[in-house]
């Protein structure tokens, strides 16, 4: 695993169940947002979490709400 992998895993272990925001987590991690992006899209394609879409009985608000991502198992 590489350096920036294990930092992305640290800090996607400290937004689980938060908002995602690609731009902060690269910052963070020091890659690029579209590398955070797919560094996601991988836990999900390895069902390792999953997106939570927001629920809310108005459409309008529904649209724009933001996903938050868990981890299925957090032990």
């Amino acid at each position: 695993m590489g350096f920036t992998a294990r930092y992305f895993l640290e800090v996607a272990a400290q937004m689980n169940g938060k908002v995602l925001n690609f731009s902060n987590i690269a910052k963070n991690t020091g890659v690029d947002d579209k590398t955070v992006k797919n560094y996601y899209s991988i836990l999900e394609d390895t069902l390792i979490g999953f997106n939570l879409n927001p629920f809310n009985h108005s459409f309008r608000k529904r649209l724009n709400g933001k996903p938050k991502f868990y981890f299925f198992d957090t032990g």
